[in-house]
């Protein structure tokens, strides 16, 4: 799923939940916070436009956004390329 601009993540929960969104690049650092809060029951999209925490334009390469929650995680692995 190569982006450029901004890219999203379709998250689904069933009850009321606390979720984290995270991004991290392939060394495990964390570079972002995507998501931090309690998500309604429904279908919910995380978006990370190629930015880090302090809004600098991330470099080409391939990243890791993890979604998790008290019961589950979700990692996607995505490449911005610039």
């Amino acid at each position: 799923n190569a982006f450029n601009a901004a890219t999203w993540w379709r998250v689904t929960v069933s009850a009321p939940t606390e979720a984290e969104g995270v991004l991290y690049n392939a060394r495990g650092q964390q570079l972002a916070t995507l998501l931090k809060g309690t998500l309604a029951p429904g279908e919910h999209l995380v978006r990370w436009d190629g930015t880090d925490d302090t809004g600098s334009a991330m470099a080409s390469g391939t990243y890791f956004i993890a979604v998790r929650t008290p019961r589950w995680q979700q990692t996607q692995r995505c490449v911005l390329l610039r």
